[in-house]
């Protein structure tokens, strides 16, 4: 028998989104700007759980990680 996992209803309403939006919203994008979490909208999350109105989520310039990752590796 076991679990049919092929009628589980996936949803982007998730604890891990929910957790990343709140801290994407507290602490801003640069922070995590070298976690694979860019391919997702944010923005749109965003809105689908706050509506809108809400301070965008601004995805961290590709230029400012390059030079931070190179800054990191100077200094070790």
């Amino acid at each position: 028998m076991g679990i049919d996992m092929t009628s589980v209803y996936m949803t982007d309403h998730n604890y891990f989104n929910l957790y990343v939006l709140d801290s994407l919203r507290r602490y801003g994008g640069r922070r995590f700007f070298l976690d694979d979490i860019w391919s997702f909208d944010w923005n749109a999350f965003q809105q689908s759980i706050y509506g809108g109105g809400q301070k965008r989520i601004e995805t961290p310039n590709i230029l400012y990680a390059l030079v931070k990752t190179v800054a990191i590796k100077i200094l070790q």
